[in-house]
Protein backbone atom coordinates (compact mmCIF):
# COMPACT_ATOMS: atom_id res chain seq x y z
CA UNK A 1 0.00 0.00 0.00
CA UNK A 2 1.23 3.55 -0.41
CA UNK A 3 -0.24 7.18 -0.33
CA UNK A 4 -1.47 7.73 -3.72
CA UNK A 5 -2.41 11.80 -3.66
CA UNK A 6 0.06 14.37 -4.02
CA UNK A 7 0.63 18.23 -4.08
CA UNK A 8 1.62 21.41 -6.52
CA UNK A 9 3.98 23.72 -6.74
CA UNK A 10 4.00 27.53 -8.30
CA UNK A 11 7.97 27.16 -9.07
CA UNK A 12 9.41 25.72 -12.58
CA UNK A 13 11.42 22.72 -11.96
CA UNK A 14 14.98 22.81 -13.20
CA UNK A 15 16.18 20.88 -16.03
CA UNK A 16 19.84 19.39 -16.06
CA UNK A 17 19.58 17.87 -19.44
CA UNK A 18 20.97 21.42 -20.92
CA UNK A 19 24.89 20.12 -23.45
CA UNK A 20 27.51 21.72 -21.73
CA UNK A 21 30.07 24.06 -24.11
CA UNK A 22 33.09 23.29 -24.29
CA UNK A 23 35.63 25.32 -22.14
CA UNK A 24 37.24 28.60 -23.78
CA UNK A 25 40.25 30.00 -22.64
CA UNK A 26 41.58 34.08 -23.10
CA UNK A 27 45.00 35.15 -21.95
CA UNK A 28 45.97 38.05 -20.59
CA UNK A 29 49.00 39.86 -19.92
CA UNK A 30 49.59 41.30 -16.62
CA UNK A 31 51.88 43.54 -14.82
CA UNK A 32 52.29 46.40 -12.02
CA UNK A 33 50.77 44.55 -8.80
CA UNK A 34 48.59 42.35 -11.10
CA UNK A 35 45.88 44.64 -12.08
CA UNK A 36 45.03 45.32 -15.48
CA UNK A 37 44.30 48.66 -16.11
CA UNK A 38 43.50 49.16 -19.69
CA UNK A 39 39.96 49.09 -20.60
CA UNK A 40 40.27 46.03 -23.00
CA UNK A 41 41.86 43.89 -20.20
CA UNK A 42 39.36 44.93 -17.75
CA UNK A 43 36.27 44.10 -19.94
CA UNK A 44 37.38 40.91 -21.08
CA UNK A 45 37.68 39.84 -17.09
CA UNK A 46 34.26 41.13 -16.92
CA UNK A 47 32.98 38.63 -19.20
CA UNK A 48 34.58 35.96 -18.41
CA UNK A 49 33.28 36.12 -14.66
CA UNK A 50 29.48 36.92 -15.93
CA UNK A 51 29.58 34.02 -18.47
CA UNK A 52 28.45 30.87 -16.37
CA UNK A 53 26.40 33.32 -14.28
CA UNK A 54 24.39 34.86 -17.75
CA UNK A 55 24.01 30.41 -18.42
CA UNK A 56 22.56 29.82 -14.94
CA UNK A 57 20.02 32.59 -15.32
CA UNK A 58 19.03 31.43 -18.94
CA UNK A 59 18.69 27.30 -18.02
CA UNK A 60 15.00 27.92 -17.69
CA UNK A 61 13.42 29.18 -20.18
CA UNK A 62 9.72 29.96 -20.53
CA UNK A 63 9.32 26.93 -23.38
CA UNK A 64 10.43 24.02 -21.28
CA UNK A 65 7.10 21.84 -20.62
CA UNK A 66 7.81 20.57 -16.71
CA UNK A 67 6.11 22.73 -14.74
CA UNK A 68 4.52 22.26 -10.86
CA UNK A 69 1.90 25.20 -10.18
CA UNK A 70 0.45 25.90 -7.11
CA UNK A 71 -2.87 26.59 -7.71
CA UNK A 72 -4.24 27.00 -3.94
CA UNK A 73 -0.81 28.60 -1.34
CA UNK A 74 -1.65 31.69 -0.01
CA UNK A 75 0.84 34.08 1.41
CA UNK A 76 2.03 34.24 4.61
CA UNK A 77 0.15 37.03 6.53
CA UNK A 78 1.90 38.58 9.71
CA UNK A 79 -0.41 39.82 12.47
CA UNK A 80 -1.19 43.65 12.27
CA UNK A 81 0.45 45.04 15.87
CA UNK A 82 3.79 43.64 13.81
CA UNK A 83 6.27 46.75 13.34
CA UNK A 84 7.10 45.50 9.87
CA UNK A 85 9.96 48.64 9.32
CA UNK A 86 12.62 48.96 11.43
CA UNK A 87 13.58 52.57 10.70
CA UNK A 88 16.70 51.97 12.92
CA UNK A 89 18.25 49.40 11.05
CA UNK A 90 21.84 49.97 10.27
CA UNK A 91 22.64 46.46 8.21
CA UNK A 92 23.21 47.28 4.14
CA UNK A 93 23.88 43.79 3.93
CA UNK A 94 20.57 42.33 5.36
CA UNK A 95 18.73 44.84 3.33
CA UNK A 96 20.54 44.31 -0.05
CA UNK A 97 20.07 40.34 0.87
CA UNK A 98 16.66 40.34 1.59
CA UNK A 99 15.49 43.08 -1.22
CA UNK A 100 15.99 40.44 -4.27
CA UNK A 101 13.55 38.36 -2.66
CA UNK A 102 10.84 40.30 -1.88
CA UNK A 103 7.89 39.90 -3.80
CA UNK A 104 7.56 43.04 -6.20
CA UNK A 105 4.12 44.47 -7.60
CA UNK A 106 4.58 42.55 -10.39
CA UNK A 107 4.62 39.32 -8.52
CA UNK A 108 1.90 40.18 -6.21
CA UNK A 109 -0.41 40.55 -9.48
CA UNK A 110 0.57 36.91 -10.84
CA UNK A 111 -0.39 35.56 -7.10
CA UNK A 112 -4.13 37.06 -8.18
CA UNK A 113 -6.62 35.87 -5.12
CA UNK A 114 -3.84 34.75 -3.33
CA UNK A 115 -3.19 37.56 -1.87
CA UNK A 116 -1.88 37.79 2.18
CA UNK A 117 -5.23 37.31 3.92
CA UNK A 118 -6.23 39.93 6.60
CA UNK A 119 -9.02 37.96 7.85
CA UNK A 120 -6.62 36.84 11.04
CA UNK A 121 -5.29 40.42 11.75
CA UNK A 122 -8.26 41.29 13.84
CA UNK A 123 -6.40 40.48 16.93
CA UNK A 124 -2.55 39.52 16.69
CA UNK A 125 0.20 40.45 19.35
CA UNK A 126 3.18 42.72 18.36
CA UNK A 127 5.78 39.51 17.60
CA UNK A 128 8.54 42.03 16.73
CA UNK A 129 8.17 45.22 18.18
CA UNK A 130 10.24 45.00 21.22
CA UNK A 131 13.52 43.49 19.78
CA UNK A 132 13.09 45.71 16.56
CA UNK A 133 16.47 47.49 17.28
CA UNK A 134 18.22 43.81 17.28
CA UNK A 135 19.79 42.84 13.95
CA UNK A 136 22.09 39.77 12.97
CA UNK A 137 25.88 39.92 11.79
CA UNK A 138 25.86 39.76 8.04
CA UNK A 139 29.42 39.09 8.13
CA UNK A 140 30.22 37.00 4.97
CA UNK A 141 32.26 34.20 7.19
CA UNK A 142 29.36 33.94 9.03
CA UNK A 143 26.64 33.80 6.39
CA UNK A 144 28.44 31.11 4.62
CA UNK A 145 28.04 28.84 7.69
CA UNK A 146 31.24 28.95 9.84
CA UNK A 147 28.93 28.76 13.07
CA UNK A 148 27.21 25.73 11.90
CA UNK A 149 29.92 23.60 11.56
CA UNK A 150 29.03 20.19 12.82
CA UNK A 151 25.33 20.49 11.03
CA UNK A 152 25.08 18.43 7.85
CA UNK A 153 21.99 20.33 6.08
CA UNK A 154 19.72 18.01 3.72
CA UNK A 155 20.23 20.69 1.38
CA UNK A 156 22.53 22.94 -0.47
CA UNK A 157 22.68 25.81 1.40
CA UNK A 158 22.85 29.74 0.15
CA UNK A 159 23.52 33.01 1.59
CA UNK A 160 19.31 33.46 2.09
CA UNK A 161 19.25 29.96 3.69
CA UNK A 162 22.04 30.64 6.02
CA UNK A 163 20.72 34.14 6.94
CA UNK A 164 17.28 32.15 7.94
CA UNK A 165 19.28 29.93 10.11
CA UNK A 166 20.91 32.77 11.57
CA UNK A 167 17.42 34.41 12.89
CA UNK A 168 16.15 31.21 13.97
CA UNK A 169 19.19 30.42 16.31
CA UNK A 170 19.96 34.22 17.00
CA UNK A 171 17.19 36.83 17.11
CA UNK A 172 15.89 37.54 20.38
CA UNK A 173 12.21 37.14 19.43
CA UNK A 174 10.00 34.79 20.85
CA UNK A 175 8.08 33.96 17.71
CA UNK A 176 11.88 31.90 16.56
CA UNK A 177 11.61 29.94 20.19
CA UNK A 178 9.28 27.40 18.40
CA UNK A 179 11.47 26.96 15.10
CA UNK A 180 14.55 26.55 17.37
CA UNK A 181 13.54 23.98 19.73
CA UNK A 182 11.06 22.16 18.03
CA UNK A 183 11.04 22.43 14.44
CA UNK A 184 14.64 22.28 12.98
CA UNK A 185 16.29 19.94 15.62
CA UNK A 186 12.81 17.63 14.81
CA UNK A 187 13.11 17.73 10.79
CA UNK A 188 16.92 18.46 10.10
CA UNK A 189 17.49 15.64 8.80
CA UNK A 190 14.77 15.52 5.65
CA UNK A 191 14.80 17.62 2.73
CA UNK A 192 11.64 18.74 2.21
CA UNK A 193 10.62 19.15 5.93
CA UNK A 194 13.92 21.42 6.40
CA UNK A 195 12.54 23.24 3.10
CA UNK A 196 9.58 24.10 4.53
CA UNK A 197 10.48 25.29 7.57
CA UNK A 198 12.62 27.78 6.00
CA UNK A 199 9.46 28.52 4.05
CA UNK A 200 7.14 29.26 7.23
CA UNK A 201 10.48 31.64 8.59
CA UNK A 202 11.46 33.43 4.73
CA UNK A 203 8.25 36.08 5.61
CA UNK A 204 9.38 36.49 9.30
CA UNK A 205 12.34 37.44 8.45
CA UNK A 206 11.96 39.56 5.14
CA UNK A 207 8.94 41.71 7.73
CA UNK A 208 12.07 42.40 10.01
CA UNK A 209 14.50 43.16 7.09
CA UNK A 210 12.49 45.18 4.40
CA UNK A 211 8.84 45.57 6.01
CA UNK A 212 7.53 42.75 3.52
CA UNK A 213 4.77 40.06 4.34
CA UNK A 214 4.76 38.66 0.49
CA UNK A 215 8.48 36.74 -0.12
CA UNK A 216 9.60 35.19 -3.29
CA UNK A 217 12.27 32.73 -1.48
CA UNK A 218 9.21 31.20 0.34
CA UNK A 219 7.34 30.82 -2.28
CA UNK A 220 10.65 28.95 -3.76
CA UNK A 221 11.44 26.95 -0.83
CA UNK A 222 7.56 25.83 -0.16
CA UNK A 223 7.55 24.99 -4.17
CA UNK A 224 10.79 23.28 -3.72
CA UNK A 225 9.63 21.02 -0.54
CA UNK A 226 6.38 20.27 -2.67
CA UNK A 227 8.97 18.33 -5.06
CA UNK A 228 10.98 16.94 -2.72
CA UNK A 229 7.11 15.18 -1.08
CA UNK A 230 5.99 14.53 -5.04
CA UNK A 231 9.04 12.38 -5.49
CA UNK A 232 8.50 10.19 -2.69
CA UNK A 233 4.87 9.52 -2.16
CA UNK A 234 4.39 6.66 -4.47
CA UNK A 235 7.63 4.91 -2.61
CA UNK A 236 6.36 2.46 -0.42
CA UNK A 237 8.54 2.74 2.00
CA UNK A 238 9.89 6.90 1.67
CA UNK A 239 5.96 7.55 1.19
CA UNK A 240 5.19 7.02 4.34
CA UNK A 241 8.52 8.06 6.28
CA UNK A 242 9.21 10.54 9.66
CA UNK A 243 10.06 13.14 7.22
CA UNK A 244 7.37 13.00 4.98
CA UNK A 245 5.12 13.17 8.07
CA UNK A 246 6.81 16.39 9.43
CA UNK A 247 7.02 18.29 6.01
CA UNK A 248 3.03 17.51 6.03
CA UNK A 249 2.99 18.89 9.60
CA UNK A 250 4.46 21.82 8.16
CA UNK A 251 2.83 22.46 5.23
CA UNK A 252 -0.36 22.16 7.47
CA UNK A 253 1.05 25.32 9.70
CA UNK A 254 1.82 27.36 6.54
CA UNK A 255 -2.07 27.03 5.13
CA UNK A 256 -3.52 27.47 8.90
CA UNK A 257 -1.67 30.68 9.38
CA UNK A 258 -2.83 31.97 6.15
CA UNK A 259 -6.25 31.25 6.64
CA UNK A 260 -5.93 28.69 3.50
CA UNK A 261 -7.94 26.12 5.23
CA UNK A 262 -9.39 24.27 2.19
CA UNK A 263 -5.29 23.68 1.47
CA UNK A 264 -5.12 22.83 4.77
CA UNK A 265 -7.63 20.26 5.07
CA UNK A 266 -5.79 18.83 1.82
CA UNK A 267 -2.99 18.46 3.74
CA UNK A 268 -4.33 16.91 6.79
CA UNK A 269 -6.27 13.95 4.94
CA UNK A 270 -3.08 13.17 3.10
CA UNK A 271 -1.87 13.19 6.71
CA UNK A 272 -3.81 10.88 8.27
CA UNK A 273 -3.62 8.47 5.13
CA UNK A 274 -0.15 7.93 5.63
CA UNK A 275 -0.03 7.60 9.68
CA UNK A 276 -2.99 4.94 8.72
CA UNK A 277 -0.45 2.92 6.86
CA UNK A 278 1.57 3.69 9.29
CA UNK A 279 -0.55 1.79 11.77
CA UNK A 280 -1.99 4.33 13.45
CA UNK A 281 -0.55 7.20 15.52
CA UNK A 282 0.21 5.45 18.12
CA UNK A 283 3.15 4.27 16.18
CA UNK A 284 5.11 7.33 16.22
CA UNK A 285 5.61 7.01 19.72
CA UNK A 286 9.28 5.59 18.81
CA UNK A 287 10.14 8.84 17.93
CA UNK A 288 9.30 11.46 20.57
CA UNK A 289 9.98 14.76 18.86
CA UNK A 290 7.78 13.76 15.54
CA UNK A 291 4.59 12.78 18.00
CA UNK A 292 5.11 15.77 19.89
CA UNK A 293 5.02 17.77 16.82
CA UNK A 294 2.02 16.31 15.48
CA UNK A 295 0.26 16.45 19.06
CA UNK A 296 1.23 20.34 19.17
CA UNK A 297 0.48 21.13 15.20
CA UNK A 298 -3.01 19.35 16.11
CA UNK A 299 -3.72 21.62 19.02
CA UNK A 300 -2.87 24.62 17.38
CA UNK A 301 -4.48 23.97 14.19
CA UNK A 302 -7.48 23.07 15.67
CA UNK A 303 -7.82 26.43 18.13
CA UNK A 304 -7.34 28.33 15.41
CA UNK A 305 -10.07 26.76 13.43
CA UNK A 306 -12.39 25.94 17.00
CA UNK A 307 -12.53 22.61 16.23
CA UNK A 308 -11.78 19.56 18.47
CA UNK A 309 -8.21 17.99 18.06
CA UNK A 310 -7.80 15.00 15.30
CA UNK A 311 -5.41 13.13 17.17
CA UNK A 312 -5.07 11.55 21.09
CA UNK A 313 -2.49 12.92 23.45
CA UNK A 314 0.34 11.49 23.58
CA UNK A 315 -0.35 10.40 27.62
CA UNK A 316 2.71 8.20 27.81
CA UNK A 317 4.68 10.78 26.94
CA UNK A 318 3.45 13.64 28.75
CA UNK A 319 4.52 14.10 32.16
CA UNK A 320 1.95 13.20 35.25
CA UNK A 321 0.94 16.50 36.64
CA UNK A 322 -0.34 15.19 39.96
CA UNK A 323 3.12 13.64 40.71
CA UNK A 324 5.08 16.64 40.77
CA UNK A 325 2.82 19.73 41.54
CA UNK A 326 1.57 19.13 44.60
CA UNK A 327 4.42 20.85 46.80
CA UNK A 328 2.50 24.45 46.50
CA UNK A 329 -1.26 24.57 47.73
CA UNK A 330 -3.58 25.76 44.94
CA UNK A 331 -5.04 29.26 46.48
CA UNK A 332 -7.76 29.13 48.59
CA UNK A 333 -9.96 31.23 46.39
CA UNK A 334 -9.20 28.89 43.71
CA UNK A 335 -9.93 25.74 45.94
CA UNK A 336 -13.24 27.45 47.04
CA UNK A 337 -14.44 27.69 43.60
CA UNK A 338 -13.71 23.69 42.92
CA UNK A 339 -15.47 22.96 45.92
CA UNK A 340 -18.61 24.95 45.24
CA UNK A 341 -18.54 23.02 41.83
CA UNK A 342 -18.47 19.79 42.81
CA UNK A 343 -20.99 20.32 44.94
CA UNK A 344 -22.92 22.15 42.66
CA UNK A 345 -22.42 20.32 38.91
CA UNK A 346 -21.84 16.70 40.11
CA UNK A 347 -22.32 15.35 36.67
CA UNK A 348 -19.76 18.15 35.13
CA UNK A 349 -16.68 17.43 36.68
CA UNK A 350 -14.39 17.34 34.05
CA UNK A 351 -14.26 20.87 33.24
CA UNK A 352 -13.02 21.72 37.12
CA UNK A 353 -10.66 18.88 36.55
CA UNK A 354 -8.72 20.50 33.96
CA UNK A 355 -8.84 24.05 35.51
CA UNK A 356 -7.50 22.33 38.83
CA UNK A 357 -4.95 20.98 36.52
CA UNK A 358 -4.27 24.57 34.93
CA UNK A 359 -4.01 25.97 38.78
CA UNK A 360 -1.12 23.34 39.56
CA UNK A 361 0.34 24.17 35.89
CA UNK A 362 0.23 27.79 36.96
CA UNK A 363 1.92 27.29 40.18
CA UNK A 364 4.88 25.26 38.83
CA UNK A 365 5.28 28.02 36.47
CA UNK A 366 5.24 30.97 39.37
CA UNK A 367 7.92 28.53 40.79
CA UNK A 368 10.13 28.43 37.39
CA UNK A 369 10.08 31.88 35.95
CA UNK A 370 11.81 33.46 39.09
CA UNK A 371 14.81 32.58 37.34
CA UNK A 372 13.53 34.17 34.05
CA UNK A 373 14.31 31.18 31.62
CA UNK A 374 11.26 29.30 31.69
CA UNK A 375 9.68 31.82 28.88
CA UNK A 376 13.29 30.86 26.42
CA UNK A 377 12.01 27.28 26.93
CA UNK A 378 8.85 26.86 24.36
CA UNK A 379 8.95 23.32 25.14
CA UNK A 380 7.28 23.99 28.40
CA UNK A 381 4.11 25.00 26.80
CA UNK A 382 4.23 22.06 24.33
CA UNK A 383 4.57 19.47 27.49
CA UNK A 384 2.39 21.51 30.11
CA UNK A 385 0.06 24.01 28.61
CA UNK A 386 -0.90 22.22 25.14
CA UNK A 387 -2.49 19.10 26.78
CA UNK A 388 -4.86 21.21 29.16
CA UNK A 389 -5.69 23.31 25.54
CA UNK A 390 -6.15 19.85 23.99
CA UNK A 391 -8.77 19.00 26.82
CA UNK A 392 -10.37 22.26 26.22
CA UNK A 393 -11.21 21.52 22.76
CA UNK A 394 -12.00 17.92 22.85
CA UNK A 395 -14.56 19.23 26.19
CA UNK A 396 -17.95 18.94 23.62
CA UNK A 397 -20.26 22.29 24.37
CA UNK A 398 -23.08 21.30 25.61
CA UNK A 399 -25.31 24.61 26.26
CA UNK A 400 -28.73 23.91 26.43
CA UNK A 401 -31.82 27.04 27.06
CA UNK A 402 -32.04 27.80 30.80
CA UNK A 403 -29.35 25.64 31.34
CA UNK A 404 -27.22 26.51 34.07
CA UNK A 405 -24.64 24.32 34.49
CA UNK A 406 -24.23 23.45 30.88
CA UNK A 407 -24.12 27.65 30.22
CA UNK A 408 -21.32 27.79 33.00
CA UNK A 409 -19.30 24.85 31.77
CA UNK A 410 -18.97 26.63 28.26
CA UNK A 411 -18.13 30.04 29.32
CA UNK A 412 -15.47 28.73 31.55
CA UNK A 413 -13.91 26.33 28.93
CA UNK A 414 -14.17 28.85 26.22
CA UNK A 415 -12.71 31.62 29.06
CA UNK A 416 -9.86 29.32 29.76
CA UNK A 417 -8.92 28.68 26.38
CA UNK A 418 -8.54 32.47 25.68
CA UNK A 419 -6.59 33.30 29.19
CA UNK A 420 -4.16 30.16 27.89
CA UNK A 421 -3.66 32.49 23.97
CA UNK A 422 -1.66 35.15 26.58
CA UNK A 423 0.25 32.50 28.14
CA UNK A 424 1.13 30.50 24.97
CA UNK A 425 2.22 33.60 23.18
CA UNK A 426 4.88 34.24 25.56
CA UNK A 427 6.63 31.25 25.33
CA UNK A 428 6.94 32.20 21.44
CA UNK A 429 3.87 30.20 19.88
CA UNK A 430 2.66 32.50 16.99
CA UNK A 431 0.49 33.07 15.81
CA UNK A 432 -2.71 32.00 18.42
CA UNK A 433 -5.91 33.35 16.47
CA UNK A 434 -8.51 33.21 19.08
CA UNK A 435 -11.77 35.14 17.14
CA UNK A 436 -13.56 32.60 16.94
CA UNK A 437 -13.50 31.82 20.68
CA UNK A 438 -14.58 35.09 21.85
CA UNK A 439 -17.55 35.17 19.34
CA UNK A 440 -18.70 31.96 20.60
CA UNK A 441 -18.32 33.60 24.45
CA UNK A 442 -19.97 37.06 23.58
CA UNK A 443 -22.53 34.62 22.26
CA UNK A 444 -23.59 32.13 24.99
CA UNK A 445 -22.87 34.80 27.50
CA UNK A 446 -25.58 36.88 25.65
CA UNK A 447 -28.21 34.55 24.71
CA UNK A 448 -27.84 32.22 27.98
CA UNK A 449 -28.98 34.32 31.00
CA UNK A 450 -27.51 32.40 33.86
CA UNK A 451 -27.22 33.28 37.32
CA UNK A 452 -23.55 32.93 38.47
CA UNK A 453 -24.09 33.22 41.79
CA UNK A 454 -21.84 32.01 43.61
CA UNK A 455 -19.39 31.35 40.78
CA UNK A 456 -19.28 35.37 40.36
CA UNK A 457 -15.23 35.06 40.20
CA UNK A 458 -15.31 32.76 38.10
CA UNK A 459 -17.21 34.94 35.95
CA UNK A 460 -14.93 37.66 36.01
CA UNK A 461 -12.13 35.97 35.26
CA UNK A 462 -13.88 34.96 31.86
CA UNK A 463 -14.51 38.09 30.82
CA UNK A 464 -11.37 39.62 31.64
CA UNK A 465 -10.05 36.73 29.28
CA UNK A 466 -12.84 37.50 26.71
CA UNK A 467 -11.42 41.51 27.22
CA UNK A 468 -7.75 40.90 26.85
CA UNK A 469 -8.30 38.40 23.38
CA UNK A 470 -11.18 40.75 21.84
CA UNK A 471 -11.14 43.11 18.87
CA UNK A 472 -10.77 47.11 19.48
CA UNK A 473 -14.34 48.28 19.00
CA UNK A 474 -17.45 46.94 19.56
CA UNK A 475 -16.78 43.65 20.84
CA UNK A 476 -14.33 45.30 22.90
CA UNK A 477 -16.51 47.69 24.26
CA UNK A 478 -19.24 44.91 25.27
CA UNK A 479 -16.64 42.99 27.21
CA UNK A 480 -15.23 46.59 29.02
CA UNK A 481 -18.58 46.87 30.31
CA UNK A 482 -19.65 43.43 31.26
CA UNK A 483 -16.16 42.98 32.82
CA UNK A 484 -16.98 46.51 34.95
CA UNK A 485 -20.92 45.74 35.61
CA UNK A 486 -19.44 41.70 37.12
CA UNK A 487 -16.80 43.72 39.29
CA UNK A 488 -20.07 46.06 40.58
CA UNK A 489 -22.07 43.02 41.46
CA UNK A 490 -18.86 41.95 43.77
CA UNK A 491 -18.21 45.10 45.30
CA UNK A 492 -15.19 45.76 43.85
CA UNK A 493 -14.40 49.37 43.60
CA UNK A 494 -10.86 49.33 41.71
CA UNK A 495 -8.60 47.85 39.09
CA UNK A 496 -6.75 46.81 42.48
CA UNK A 497 -9.36 45.23 43.67
CA UNK A 498 -10.29 42.94 40.67
CA UNK A 499 -6.24 42.17 40.63
CA UNK A 500 -6.83 41.06 43.92
CA UNK A 501 -9.90 38.50 43.04
CA UNK A 502 -7.99 37.46 39.82
CA UNK A 503 -4.50 37.17 41.66
CA UNK A 504 -6.46 34.09 43.71
CA UNK A 505 -7.88 32.50 41.10
CA UNK A 506 -6.07 31.89 38.13
CA UNK A 507 -3.40 34.62 36.92
CA UNK A 508 0.34 35.52 36.37
CA UNK A 509 1.14 38.99 36.83
CA UNK A 510 4.10 38.78 34.48
CA UNK A 511 1.95 38.14 31.65
CA UNK A 512 -1.25 39.56 32.06
CA UNK A 513 -0.49 42.65 34.16
CA UNK A 514 0.95 44.34 30.72
CA UNK A 515 -1.61 43.07 28.78
CA UNK A 516 -4.85 44.39 30.65
CA UNK A 517 -3.02 48.67 30.37
CA UNK A 518 -4.97 48.78 27.50
CA UNK A 519 -8.25 48.48 28.66
CA UNK A 520 -8.28 48.37 32.53
CA UNK A 521 -8.69 52.36 32.67
CA UNK A 522 -12.06 51.78 30.28
CA UNK A 523 -13.02 49.85 32.81
CA UNK A 524 -12.75 51.30 35.96
CA UNK A 525 -14.13 54.31 34.01
CA UNK A 526 -17.47 52.10 33.75
CA UNK A 527 -16.85 50.99 36.83
CA UNK A 528 -17.09 54.17 38.76
CA UNK A 529 -20.28 54.92 36.71
CA UNK A 530 -21.70 52.53 38.00
CA UNK A 531 -20.87 53.70 41.45
CA UNK A 532 -22.30 56.89 40.55
CA UNK A 533 -25.43 55.51 39.23
CA UNK A 534 -26.24 53.63 42.33
CA UNK A 535 -26.10 56.92 44.08
CA UNK A 536 -28.46 59.16 41.97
Amino acid sequence: MRATYSYTSASSASDESQDAEPPKYAFITITDGGKPKDLESQTLIRKHVMRDIGKARRRNPPSKQKHIFLSTRKTETLPSRAKLVHNDMNSKDIECLWKDGSQSSDDEAALGNNAPSTTNQAHDRSLLSDHSHRTISTNPVTILGATFPFIKFPVAMNSHAYTLMHYIYGHPSPIFRPYRDLWVPTLITDEAAFLQVLSNVAPIVASICVGAVVNAHSIIHHSLAIQSVNSRLSDPVLGISDGIIGSILAFMCSSNKSGDFSTFASHFDGLQTIIQLRGGVEALDSNWALRMLLFNVDVFTAGTQSLKPRFPAPRSLLPDIDSVSQKSPTSSLALKMSILWKQTFPTHLELINILDDLAKVILIMRAKSADGQLWQDSRFAVLWISPIVHRLLSLAPNVEPNETAGTIQECCRLGAILFLGELRRKFGLYPIYLGRHVHQLKRVLSKHWTDWTPFGPLLLWVLVSGTIESSEGEERSWFVDSTAQVAHDLGLHSWKDIMAVLSKLLWLDEVFNVVCESFQGDIVERLQSFHQELWI
